[in-house]
C-alpha cells in the first residue's frame, strides 16, 4: 500500500522567495514567447525550466510508517527520518507544525489547514504515545 503523502513548505520568506523567482522564469519565458508570432524555441526551453522548478517547489512532502515520520525535500535525494521513539511533542500552530525531537533540533513545516489535520489524525492513530499540543500562535512567532 502507498503511504499518504503530507505536502509542507518551508519557512514563509523562504517560500515567498522561491516562488518569487519560479514565477519570474514563467513570466520571462511568457515575455520571450510573445515578442515572436512563431513557436519559438528559447521561450519554450525557459516556460520548461519554470515547470521544472515548479515540479522541484512541490516536491516537499511528509509520510507515516510503522518505525516514524520521513521528511522529503525538495532535492529528491534527500530524505530525513525521524523515529517515533526520537519524536518528544508535535506543535500544531496556526500555520503549520513544530516537530521536536528529545535533545535534537526542531523541525518547522508550513502546512494548510487540511493537510495539517490529516497528517495530526494520522499521527495520533500511529504512534499514540507522542504528545501532539495545539497552539494559538504562528510557527515564525519563535
Amino acid at each position: 500500500m502507498k503511504s499518504k503523502r503530507y505536502f509542507w513548505q518551508p519557512e514563509l520568506s523562504l517560500a515567498i522567495i522561491y516562488w518569487s523567482i519560479t514565477f519570474i522564469i514563467l513570466f520571462y519565458g511568457l515575455i520571450v514567447t510573445l515578442e515572436n508570432t512563431r513557436p519559438f524555441l528559447k521561450g519554450n526551453l525557459i516556460i520548461g525550466l519554470f515547470f521544472v522548478f515548479a515540479a522541484i517547489g512541490l516536491h516537499r512532502y511528509l509520510t507515516i510508517n510503522e518505525k516514524g515520520i520521513t521528511i522529503h525535500y525538495s532535492l529528491i535525494w534527500r530524505k530525513q527520518f525521524l523515529p517515533s521513539s526520537h519524536i518528544d511533542v508535535i506543535l500544531d500552530r496556526k500555520d503549520g507544525i513544530i516537530i521536536k525531537q528529545k535533545g535534537l533540533g526542531d523541525y518547522q513545516l508550513s502546512m494548510s489547514k487540511k493537510q495539517r489535520q490529516r497528517f495530526l489524525e494520522a499521527t495520533a492513530a500511529q504512534f499514540p504515545e507522542i504528545k501532539i499540543k495545539e497552539e494559538n500562535v504562528k510557527i515564525s512567532h519563535d
